[in-house]
């Protein structure tokens, strides 16, 4: 799977078990990531909080 994502031009990012895909639910709600756009960055510090069990960080602004 990971192959495909970067064959698409992204980065495949591994957030381990079950217990930690919820913020990837769909639709977006307060503290999931589904369907947003993160530069690696931010991604990192939103897979930290996820392992570590802490709050994720805002969605970060598109227009940088």
């Amino acid at each position: 799977m990971a192959e495909l994502v970067e064959a698409c031009g992204y980065i495949p990012i591994d957030l381990a078990g079950l217990d930690a895909c919820s913020v990837m639910e769909a639709p977006r709600w307060p503290g999931a990531v589904y369907g947003e756009e993160y530069r690696k960055a931010d991604t990192e510090a939103v897979v930290a909080a996820v392992r570590a069990g802490r709050t994720i960080p805002p969605t970060p602004s598109t227009d940088r």
